[in-house]
């Protein structure tokens, strides 16, 4: 699904990128709020990140799983 491959690309952007923000993942993935919205609050029920407002990846186990 398309949502699987923006969480990729979001968690991509997120390790390769340390304190990236919100507008500058808009930017890269060339994407509107709300599809950002929607898979940065699937990747923080997956447990991948913390929260919006600062996000850091929590879990490499579980990405790795994720992208495999």
């Amino acid at each position: 699904a398309a949502s699987d491959v923006y969480k990729r690309q979001v968690i991509h952007l997120l390790s390769m990128y340390e304190g990236i923000s919100i507008s500058e993942l808009l930017k890269r993935l060339k994407v509107t709020k709300q599809s950002l919205n929607r898979v940065l609050k699937d990747l923080i029920k997956l447990e991948i990140i913390i929260n919006i407002h600062s996000i850091k990846i929590l879990n490499i186990y579980k990405i790795n799983k994720l992208i495999n």
